[in-house]
């Protein structure tokens, strides 16, 4: 009952309710905890991110990658905070939850998504946010690895010309952009 209220809150754009929707973040029930995500979702306000990035950290692994794609996709809100817990979620068991963080540090301009890309090759990973996030990232170091996945079939054509347009060492959008890290 209290998981559908939540879920159907997230329908609504109700920012009076952040700070009772955050009171069932530690709910024993799992889907009461993926409900809080989903009803705090989008909201640019600092009582709704805390309790987000708590919920990265969640033992659920529907809550965590849910709770990594609200921060990391849904907000342009950005703090260390924030990056500190989606930096944490590159190394999660659950490949959803580990994607949507690096796609979120790429797209802040985080030093740390560079090589959780480059990682993702390696356990011969490489999906739509891992392209999303390289484009993101425009670092000409990633090119060499991006050829390399031309001939797979399991690749998003599309995306992967897009990362590779953006990674070339020829492109004036590889020179232009630059990773930062918060201080």
């Amino acid at each position: 009952m209290v998981s559908a209220a939540l879920v159907a809150l997230s329908h609504h754009t109700a920012p009076e309710a952040i700070g009772l929707v955050s009171r069932f973040r530690h709910h024993a029930n799992s889907e009461v905890r993926y409900g809080v995500v989903l009803a705090l979702m989008g909201y640019e306000l600092e009582e709704a991110i805390e309790p987000l990035i708590e919920l990265t950290r969640d033992p659920n692994a529907q809550v965590r990658d849910w709770a990594t794609f609200a921060l990391g996709s849904q907000v342009e809100f950005d703090s260390q905070e924030l990056r500190d817990a989606l930096n944490a979620r590159i190394a999660d068991e659950d490949n959803d939850t580990r994607d949507e963080a690096i796609i979120g540090l790429a797209r802040r301009g985080d030093l740390h998504a560079l090589p959780a890309v480059q990682g993702e090759r390696r356990s011969g990973s490489f999906g739509r946010l891992i392209l999303e996030a390289a484009a993101e990232i425009r670092d000409p170091s990633l090119y060499p690895l991006l050829t390399t996945l031309r001939h797979r079939r399991d690749v998003d054509e599309t995306l992967l010309n897009e990362a590779m347009e953006a990674c070339s060492p020829h492109s004036r959008s590889s020179d232009s952009e630059t990773t930062k890290s918060l201080d």
